[in-house]
This record gives structure tokens, sequence and C-alpha cells, in this order.
């Protein structure tokens, strides 16, 4: 039995949220969910005083952002990555 490769179209288009069932979802609501998780996350993290894993908890809302910026031209990442992780533009790098 031989494996074949996915077609060249689907394999550059994969994992998009575009193509995940959760693309489906009302984008706003979808992001506003997902920075309420990450933002118990990150409060989390820094109660515990864990900053490596409030670092990776950042790293993580700012991927999201990227992935829904993607979907939505108008998507504001700075005001999700705010949301998400409560830092307020304090300049936290990661």
């Amino acid at each position: 039995m031989t494996s074949q490769s996915p077609p060249a179209a689907e394999a550059a288009g994969a994992g998009r949220l575009t193509d995940h069932p959760l693309g489906r979802v009302d984008p706003v609501a979808a992001g506003a969910l997902i920075a309420h998780v990450l933002r118990r996350a990150h409060e989390t993290a820094m109660t515990l005083n864990a900053p490596d894993e409030a670092r990776a908890i950042l790293h993580v809302a700012r991927s999201f952002a990227d992935e829904l910026a993607t979907t939505n031209p108008d998507f504001d990442r700075l005001c999700f990555i705010t949301a998400a992780t409560g830092l307020g533009g304090q300049g936290h790098a990661a």
C-alpha cells in the first residue's frame, strides 16, 4: 500500500481556522471566548508567580491573534492580546 500526499491546495491551507469547524462560528464570539479562557489562565499563572507559564500564555494569545486576523482584516490584535492577558500595553516581551 502506498501513501499519497494531499493535494497542494489542501496542504497549503491545512490548519487554518477557516478550514476548522470552529471557523464557522461567529468570529467575534469565538475571539471573546478564547480571550476569556486565556485571560483566566494568564491571571492564574501570575497569581502563582509562574512567569514562564505567563509568557507561554502570552505567546498563545499572540498566535490566536495572528490567526483571527487572517479571518478578519478589521481584527484588532492589540485589543485581543490585552483582553487575553490583561497586560494593557505594559510592554512585556515574550
